[in-house]
């Protein structure tokens, strides 16, 4: 069955935003959730959702996206999981002067991913969310990361791509949800080498990626894999490549 997910603004005592649900293109529409952007009174609440950062849980139970107020010294951010019939709701806070991205699913819908960052800190935090609304911290990144590439493995491990400004070059990252803040750091990288592309294998023991080299704009890129060890082995080396 097709399923539309869309937000809709309405205006009349005060003004609304809403994001409805609707069955098939002309069916039913369920009303998931509603937030007062401005009271009927002209009061500015600031209420929001992000219409453009939706993301259904994989076996379509649950629909992830960020809502916040932007009144309260900035805008505060959070992530609101809602049941498709809006009969539920869990909300993951985020502290203010936080954005959100990167939201991932786990492959059995029961967690997610997420990646808040620190204007003030400059810093990127992988947290982990529950359906019961519990948050955990996995992965703190150095100031100054940059994720390039973000992937589940399974249903207790994520693959993580970056470049790390304190060493100045790319890193390659596995989390576990059952180890928080214990990153696994996997030796698969030189210093000259950047990752353009990132495929974890589908049996969940090794991953594709594909690295060119920085000092090298005109220079070969190489597909490479490794499993979760940190073993790897050049699969092609070639300028015609360009992707997966």
């Amino acid at each position: 069955m097709a399923v539309l997910v869309y937000k809709m603004e309405r205006f009349g005592e005060g003004r609304f935003h809403e994001l409805w649900r609707m069955d098939r293109y002309g069916g039913q529409r369920t009303l998931i959730d509603a937030a007062v952007a401005v009271q009927s009174d002209g009061t500015r609440t600031g209420d929001f959702f992000e219409e453009d950062d939706l993301h259904w849980a994989p076996d379509g139970a649950w629909l992830a996206y960020i809502a916040g107020n932007s009144t309260i010294g900035g805008s505060a951010r959070g992530i609101r999981l809602s049941s498709p019939d809006g009969e539920h709701a869990v909300h993951l806070p985020v502290e203010n002067n936080r954005s959100i991205w990167h939201i991932r699913w786990a492959p059995d819908g029961g967690q997610l991913i997420y990646c808040k960052y620190d204007w003030d800190t400059r810093q990127e935090t992988y947290v982990l969310g529950s359906l019961s609304g519990q948050t955990q911290a996995l992965y703190q990144a150095p100031p100054y990361e940059k994720i390039h590439f973000d992937q589940w493995i399974d249903d207790s491990r994520f693959l993580l791509a970056c470049s790390d400004g304190s060493l100045g070059r790319d890193i390659i990252v596995v989390l576990n949800t059952d180890k928080p803040l214990a990153p696994l750091f996997l030796d698969v990288l030189t210093d000259e080498q950047a990752v353009r592309e990132l495929q974890v294998h589908p049996s969940g023991e090794g991953f594709a990626f594909i690295t060119d080299t920085v000092s090298q704009m005109d220079g070969d890129a190489v597909v490479q894999y490794a499993d979760l060890t940190g073993r790897t082995e050049i699969l092609q080396r070639s300028r015609l490549i360009h992707g997966f």
